[in-house]
């Protein structure tokens, strides 16, 4: 949702679900100030865009893409991460962005391996993009948009780039 303050200036409240292949998800929502840099009303006004969210990922620990025996030789290196208490010790967390990968090995030394493992999120969010008026009240909006999520003094950035049409009434 855009809501225009000026020729040059809006509020934007946005959502997006992501897709993060087998065995994750996540959701984000985020409220942004948008600063059209030309004309709001020129046929194509490239824009800038900032805020803040909140961000959601969650992980199926029992996915084959984070779980499983770690390769022989290989656990602790690399993209390996591993929870050595349980059996079998030496669990591999494969793909797990290291963002998450302390958090999820706490919650399996806890909790278990089974199950779903969600995480919530800070984040600032910043991008640019162009809208491209068609005619009439119907435009395009493409960007890319990067969210820096913080947590306990780490950061990992999630991009994206969407292409976004709209009618204005």
């Amino acid at each position: 949702m855009l809501i225009a303050l000026s020729q040059r200036l809006a509020l934007e409240g946005s959502g997006a679900y992501l897709d993060r292949g087998s065995g994750a998800s996540a959701a984000s929502l985020s409220g942004s100030l948008v600063l059209n840099l030309g004309s709001g009303y020129g046929n194509a006004v490239p824009y800038i865009v900032g805020g803040v969210g909140f961000h959601r990922a969650a992980f199926d620990t029992r996915d084959p893409r984070f779980s499983g025996p770690a390769p022989a030789g290989e656990m602790g290196l690399g993209r390996y991460r591993h929870v050595m208490d349980g059996s079998p010790a030496g669990w591999d967390l494969g793909a797990l962005p290291p963002f998450y990968a302390a958090r999820v090995e706490g919650a399996i030394a806890r909790d278990g391996r089974d199950g779903s493992r969600g995480f919530a999120d800070p984040a600032l969010a910043a991008g640019a993009g162009v809208r491209i008026r068609f005619g009439g009240s119907w435009s395009a909006r493409e960007d890319v948009r990067v969210q820096v999520l913080i947590r306990s003094g780490q950061a990992y950035a999630v991009w994206s780039f969407t292409i976004q049409f709209g009618c204005g009434l």
